[in-house]
């Protein structure tokens, strides 16, 4: 689906482009190619080892998995309320911030002090 791609175009550019990778430091590993009027294609050029490749596909996998199980457990932690939100909003078809906020405080979990 087009939320796949766009979370794996994401978590890529966290490690290519904005160094967001514990693994392999916070270097850029993309060249911008410069303007198209210079001569110049609009794709981008890597140059780098078959070996960092590798260690880019395993970190985008790493931040795509961790983000996955996050967003499960959250899921997970809030199914009542969201639960309680489809069903008023199968009845009243519209509910305002409010509303959310009310069913989320009745619902959300109990921390523990």
């Amino acid at each position: 689906s087009d939320d796949l791609k766009r979370a794996t175009e994401l978590a890529r550019k966290m490690v290519c482009q904005w160094g967001m990778s514990e693994k392999l430091g916070p270097l850029t590993y993309t060249e911008d190619a410069g303007h198209v009027f210079l001569g110049r294609d609009l794709q981008q050029h890597t140059e780098f080892s078959n070996e960092s490749m590798r260690m880019i596909d395993e970190e985008v996998l790493e931040i795509l998995n961790s983000s996955y199980e996050r967003a499960k457990s959250i899921l997970k932690t809030y199914r009542k309320a969201l639960e309680s939100l489809a069903l008023t909003l199968l009845e009243k078809e519209t509910i305002d911030g409010e509303n959310v906020l009310q069913v989320m405080e009745e619902f959300a979990p109990k921390t523990k002090k």
